[in-house]
């Protein structure tokens, strides 16, 4: 289980810094719950995925695969918004990660990830700590950790696809302290 979970973890940390670039986020932090407790968000709403495949099989429905599953959720649910994404797609964004990752130490202990845009280090802590928006604090024993730099030869791409949409967020403006909304449109 450790292996699968640090090996996971290590393209995420990557992946996590590479888009920080990409995206031009002068700060990025990611930040993880207590595992295993099933109360999260995301715990409910895959709870919720289960019951609405699981009475469709019951129904009679065969599900044979991932886009037949798509279909039948999107049109099922008003309240998630579902995105399918396509194998090229998965491809596209392994492409851009080394084989050669070196997993972060103490992976599972883990409990924030700090990124900042044209910096191939990681910085994490056991301990999440937001005491300041416009930097990386020093609090609770911030590590580091060295990633192979980003590649900066590929062709970029949009992570979610939709005819409509193609990112929506936050992004906090460090030098003028505010919040700025932004969507990107094709």
């Amino acid at each position: 289980m450790d292996l699968v979970h640090s090996t996971g973890k290590k393209k995420f940390f990557f992946l996590l810094n590479f888009y920080t670039t990409k995206l031009g986020i002068d700060i990025c932090t990611w930040n993880f719950s207590e595992s295993g407790h099933g109360k999260g968000v995301a715990d409910g709403i895959g709870g919720s995925v289960k019951r609405t495949l699981d009475k469709q099989v019951a129904y009679g429905w065969d599900i044979t695969n991932g886009k037949e599953a798509f279909e039948i959720l999107k049109s099922a649910s008003k309240s998630i918004k579902f995105f399918f994404v396509e194998d090229f797609e998965i491809q596209m964004v392994q492409n851009n990660v080394p084989i050669d990752l070196k997993p972060v130490p103490g992976t599972l202990q883990i409990h924030q990830v700090l990124c900042t845009s044209n910096s191939s280090i990681l910085q994490y802590r056991v301990l999440s700590c937001f005491c300041q928006i416009d930097y990386i604090c020093e609090c609770f024993e911030l590590k580091k950790h060295s990633l192979p730099n980003c590649p900066t030869d590929k062709e970029p791409f949009n992570l979610i696809h939709s005819p409509e949409l193609t990112l929506t967020g936050t992004l906090l403006e460090s030098n003028t302290k505010f919040r700025r909304q932004f969507t990107s449109r094709k």
